[in-house]
C-alpha cells in the first residue's frame, strides 16, 4: 500500500508541474536564447553636438577654476595683510620694550612714532621712484663737468664717484 501511495503522490506532483509550469513552447524559447544578455547598441552621436557639449563643459570647468583661483588669491591676500599687521604689532611691542615705556607712556609716544614711520615709508617710496625714473631719461649724451676730460657719458649717468 505504501508503494501505491508513493506512485499516486508522484503522479499528482507531475500533474501539478505540467499544469503550473511553463509550456513546452516557452521552454524552447528559453533554451534558444540561453543566458545571453540583450544587445545594447550605443546611441548615434552627432559630432557637432558632441563638440558643442565638450566646449560647454570645458568653458564651465574653466569658469570653476577661475573662481577657485580668485578665492585662493583673495585668501592669500587676506593672510598676507593679517601677517603684516601682526608683524608690525610685534615690532611696535619690541620698540616699546626697548624704550622701557609703560602703557601710559606708549599711548603718548605711539602716535608721534607712527607718524615718523609713515613719513619715512613715503620718503623711501619717493626715493625708489626717483631712482627708477632718473635712469630712464633720453638716451642722449652729455659732457661731464670735468674740464680736463672731454669724455661724453650717456645721459643720466654720474660724472664721478660721489
Amino acid at each position: 500500500m505504501t508503494t501505491h501511495k508513493m506512485i499516486f503522490g508522484s503522479a499528482i506532483c507531475l500533474l501539478l508541474a505540467v499544469l503550473i509550469g511553463p509550456s513546452p513552447a516557452q521552454m524552447r524559447r528559453q533554451s534558444d536564447t540561453g543566458n545571453q544578455l540583450p544587445v545594447v547598441r550605443p546611441p548615434q552621436i552627432n559630432p557637432e553636438q558632441f563638440e558643442r557639449q565638450m566646449q560647454a563643459e570645458a568653458a564651465e570647468r574653466s569658469r570653476q577654476l577661475a573662481a577657485e583661483r580668485e578665492q585662493r588669491r583673495a585668501q592669500m591676500l587676506k593672510n598676507m595683510q593679517q601677517s603684516s599687521r601682526e608683524a608690525e604689532r610685534q615690532r611696535d611691542e619690541s620698540i616699546k620694550l626697548a624704550l622701557g615705556a609703560t602703557d601710559q607712556q606708549w599711548e603718548a609716544i605711539f602716535p608721534k612714532f607712527d607718524k615718523v614711520r609713515m613719513i619715512m615709508r613715503q620718503a623711501r617710496y619717493s626715493l625708489a621712484t626717483i631712482g627708477y625714473t632718473s635712469g630712464s631719461s633720453s638716451g642722449g649724451s652729455q659732457k661731464t663737468g670735468d674740464s680736463s676730460s672731454t669724455t661724453t657719458r650717456p645721459a643720466g649717468s654720474k660724472a664721478g664717484a660721489g
